[in-house]
């Protein structure tokens, strides 16, 4: 039946097939990815239609769709934006991305899988959907906070989607390569990259700037397409992924200051060719291996879910976000994206993991797909909810503690950025060397043990005692050094927010002891899970998920008490505050000049007292039901009333009116947006 079709005849086939099945699920307001794999499924070999297309000329084409689309990626990449989100939502996606690879690879080894298998389920949970992202955050404004960390994270993960997919297709095609060869492709792998940008950096964008002053779209289409797969064969030539030869070529072209009008040349190409990659997916699915393996998905979508929740959450609220934006990017987060499919083809197209592995794939992403938007329209109610219940020591930590990154932000190069940045490299390399160390002896463990037990005629047991002891005595130190390295940072850090004084009583003390805390949970948090990611084939999972829990445990412990210390000292500084305040009030008759609350009272952050007017639609609420800090960030410290008396720490019963002054802290943002909602000029309403 096949023998007399033609190629074109299958590609519009394909496509016919596409529009509809697309057509149908943007009806049912869902996103299209699910129609092109519903498309495949039709078309292809798995399901009785007389509709079947020659599934080996779609999977050449399908090669094309990788190859724009990690092109494209590439040409939105930039180090100028990297630079941007680093230090925000960078850091939420580099507690995310390894903690759910690690996760994967846990489910995986639970589940009695290879230990290639559990990587590869590593590989395909840990980076979202930036198209099905970008849609749900339609409706958003593009200076919500929502909006800014998802994105961010999104950013983040792409950059480590390329790296994981260089990394996969090494393991893909090396995966009876002897344990000495490693070295030697890593290696390889970064003489290209750092050759490959040197080079590139020196033509590409000279030669898009040329094509650009023939005023030639035509020119500048063939000569960005040339660049494209030109580095993708290169790539490909010497061994490593089309998919990073792309994203090479991407941001080499987006240097040339020309990035908008090729990425608008390419848009249209990239859809076509996407389609036919996702289309090839669903051509590879088998309902009944579907239905054979509906454990493994709900098992794996319920951990994706939760994961992305869960690591999200910790790694926003570390970064400075609060509770409301943290919860809210996890559940928007919560579904496996493009790159999954990629990277479980890596493995099922090059015989590492088993054909099997691309249904659990589309399951999942079935699965959880389906559940983002319903996540997304409870994310607002979960995080309230969430935030709610948090002990009042933890939502004011959480609030002082996003305007104390922001004051460290602010300082940029200050004087002792070079040593935080110092103490950083060296915690890396000591992580290197835990690394190395648990690789070594995780590799020759078999060996060592059968050695000892020949020499020294012990048990196997004993002897495997003797080798993990060694392996740990060695790791020792510098395990150590990162702790002691992580406390360091924390201090040093804290000291330049919050500085410390040899005169009278030191101020912001429980504020400076609350910021180290938490700073060294986060510096903790960023050394230890991308550790754990790393050495997890050559752990047992439950090792991993102890020392997680421990670490987790010790820090935490720390974190409660210096957070009750400082709702201690927030309740004794908003009595302070009442009192400068209503002195200020009785003995100043310039009302428009407010005391300088933030110097009197270190620690406390930026201090706004904003007065409620009479047209205000926050008159007669109560704070909880104004919810002030899940829609804008802020924190009411303090509440004057106009007669004079006031409240500290006022509570979520305590109902405010007209001529009462709100003392509220945060970061600049959240107060500007309280300053909105209080002064009845947010949108948001109440």
């Amino acid at each position: 039946m096949l023998e007399g079709r033609s190629f074109l005849e299958d590609l519009a086939l394909v496509l016919l097939v596409a529009t509809l099945s697309t057509t149908l699920f943007q009806r049912l307001r869902q996103p299209v990815v699910l129609g092109y794999l519903l498309a495949g499924l039709i078309v292809g070999p798995n399901v009785p239609l007389p509709l079947l297309v020659d599934i080996h000329r779609i999977e050449q084409l399908s090669q094309l769709g990788i190859i724009l689309v990690i092109f494209y990626i590439g040409l939105d990449f930039s180090l100028a934006k990297l630079r941007e989100v680093l230090p925000t939502s960078g850091i939420a996606a580099m507690v995310q991305v390894p903690a759910m690879l690690w996760l994967g690879y846990g489910i995986g080894d639970i589940a009695g899988w290879t230990h290639i298998e559990s990587l590869f389920v590593g590989g395909m949970i840990c980076i979202s959907s930036t198209m099905i992202v970008v849609r749900v955050l339609a409706s958003e404004s593009d200076d919500s906070p929502l909006r800014a960390n998802a994105l961010g994270i999104l950013v983040v993960q792409d950059l480590a989607a390329i790296v994981l997919i260089a990394i996969f297709t090494a393991i893909a095609t090396g995966a009876q390569v002897p344990a000495s060869e490693v070295g030697r492709m890593v290696g390889e792998l970064m003489l290209f990259l750092v050759g490959a940008v040197l080079v590139g950096v020196l033509i590409v964008p000279r030669l898009i700037r040329e094509s650009f002053r023939m005023l030639s779209l035509e020119v500048l289409l063939v000569a960005s397409f040339g660049v494209c797969f030109g580095m993708a064969l290169l790539a490909e030539r010497l061994g490593f992924s089309v998919a990073l030869g792309a994203f090479i070529a991407g941001s080499l072209i987006a240097e040339s200051g020309h990035r908008r009008q090729v990425e608008k040349l390419v848009e249209p190409v990239r859809d076509l060719f996407a389609a036919v990659f996702f289309v090839s997916i669903g051509m590879l699915v088998d309902p009944r291996a579907l239905a054979a393996n509906w454990v493994a998905i709900v098992a794996i979508s319920v951990a994706v879910i939760a994961g992305q929740v869960f690591f999200t959450g910790i790694g926003s609220l570390l970064s400075g976000r609060n509770v409301g934006v943290a919860i809210r990017s996890g559940m928007l987060l919560a579904q496996i994206g493009e790159f999954s499919f990629i990277i479980v083809g890596i493995g099922v197209s090059s015989g590492a993991i088993a054909p099997r592995f691309m249904a659990i794939a589309v399951g999942v992403s079935v699965v959880t797909t389906f559940l983002t938007p319903i996540l997304a329209m409870l994310s607002q109610r979960s995080a309230d909810a969430f935030e709610s219940a948090l002990p009042q020591p933890v939502q004011t930590f959480i609030a002082l503690y996003a305007s104390w990154l922001e004051s460290l932000r602010k300082r940029g190069r200050a004087k002792g950025e070079q040593s935080a940045r110092g103490q950083l490299i060296i915690m890396g390399l000591d992580a290197v060397a835990i690394t190395g160390i648990t690789v070594s002896f995780g590799l020759q463990r078999e060996v060592l043990r059968t050695e000892l037990v020949q020499r020294l005629g012990t048990s196997p047991f004993v002897a495997g005692l003797i080798v993990a002891g060694t392996s740990l005595l060695l790791a020792l130190p510098f395990v150590i050094g990162i702790a002691r390295r992580v406390r360091r940072l924390g201090i040093n850090l804290a000291l330049r927010v919050l500085p410390s004084t040899d005169a009278g009583v030191d101020l912001a003390a429980a504020p400076r002891r609350a910021l180290v805390a938490g700073l060294q949970l986060l510096a903790a948090l960023v050394v230890v899970v991308p550790l754990m990611a790393a050495t997890a084939p050559f752990l047992p999972f439950y090792t991993g998920a102890l020392v997680l829990v421990t670490v987790s445990l010790g820090l935490g412990i720390l974190f409660w008490r210096t957070a009750t210390d400082l709702q201690g000292h927030v309740r004794a500084g908003s009595m302070l505050m009442l009192e400068l305040l209503d002195k200020q009030r009785r003995t100043d008759h310039d009302h428009n000049r407010e005391p300088d609350l933030a110097s009197i009272l270190p620690g406390l952050g930026p201090l706004e007292p904003i007065e409620v007017p009479a047209e205000s639609p926050v008159v007669n609420c109560t704070l909880a039901e104004l919810n002030l800090r899940a829609r804008t960030g802020a924190t009411v410290l303090a509440i004057t009333r106009a007669d004079g008396s006031g409240v500290g720490t006022p509570s979520g019963h305590d109902t405010l009116a007209v001529g009462d002054v709100l003392t509220v802290t945060g970061t600049a943002d959240a107060i500007a947006r309280a300053r909105d909602v209080l002064l009845g000029n947010s949108s948001a309403g109440v």
